[in-house]
């Protein structure tokens, strides 16, 4: 269930209640992104950083992403600066036809988890401007996008990242390893693994909530400084909302992107080109 408790939902409008009353101190904002333009900053940003980090070539369009970004259900999030988005992450929800980004290298780990009947999402696609945006910066954002896919309703949380961050995950945002480390040939790196039990977090947050008040919530020491929340964010730690369908896209954003991507890189099988038609009617593949 998502996190529905009052005082969660009273500290939400306690961090608006700040935000509104000192906004110089937040020198951020965590949001969704709502627009065409701000998906396209935070595909140039993914691109950028993973050409610079050697995990992709070059393209003309300066433009990185994947099929599951074309997904209606796919949530991108940004941390902006003003107009600039200096940082971004993906939410993907588990689905029968398409599953996961991650399945490429962990489709054995990911179906034990299916077979148990639990509700997966993954968060991928991440990138950060390091020149811009500061080291305490990056994880305050990576640690507001894990709480806040909680509120999804699902019973895992899991991720696929280079082992090297991975004690970043696990001491900061509770993930344990799922899977053994693999060579993820896509970006000619190591990648590992990991899991969060989105449930038993839930319940921790609950009791510590309830036993220490609505000021010691998780969101207090990160949220309420670095970072103002946008309105849909706000609004649905206040109502205690799954989030919804979220993307911005189309049918001729997605035309766009289509014809701009390497058909390498990008491979949509039968199944996946005719959901995109059915989803974005007047898209042509």
């Amino acid at each position: 269930m998502p996190l529905t408790s009052p005082r969660w939902r009273h500290f939400a409008q306690t961090i608006h209640d700040a935000h509104s009353s000192r906004p110089q101190q937040a020198a951020y904002e965590f949001k969704i992104a709502n627009c065409g333009r701000e998906l396209l900053q935070a595909f140039g940003l993914l691109y950028r950083e993973y050409l610079h980090a050697g995990y992709v070539q070059e393209n003309s369009a300066e433009l990185l992403f994947t099929r599951h970004h074309l997904l209606p259900e796919t949530t991108v999030f940004v941390a902006k600066r003003q107009s600039t988005v200096l940082s971004t992450a993906t939410v993907v929800r588990d689905s029968p036809d398409f599953g996961l980004p991650m399945d490429d290298l962990y489709a054995n780990e990911l179906g034990r988890l299916r077979q148990e009947g639990r509700r997966i999402l993954e968060i991928c696609s991440l990138a950060s401007d390091r020149h811009e945006f500061s080291r305490s910066g990056i994880q305050d954002f990576t640690r507001l996008l894990f709480l806040f896919s909680l509120n999804f309703n699902v019973d895992d949380v899991c991720i696929m990242v280079n082992p090297k961050h991975a004690p970043l995950y696990t001491s900061r945002c509770e993930f344990e390893i799922l899977g053994d480390e693999k060579h993820y040939s896509r970006v000619k790196a190591p990648a590992i693994a990991l899991r969060a039990d989105a449930c038993a977090m839930r319940d921790r947050l609950r009791s510590k909530a309830f036993a220490t008040g609505a000021s010691r919530t998780p969101f207090q020491q990160n949220a309420s400084t670095r970072f103002t929340l946008c309105d849909t964010v706000l609004g649905i730690l206040q109502n205690g909302q799954t989030p919804p369908r979220l993307n911005p896209l189309s049918a001729n954003m997605v035309q766009t992107l289509l014809t701009t991507a390497d058909p390498s890189e990008l491979s949509l099988p039968t199944e996946y080109v005719s959901f995109l038609q059915n989803e974005y009617p007047g898209l042509k593949i």
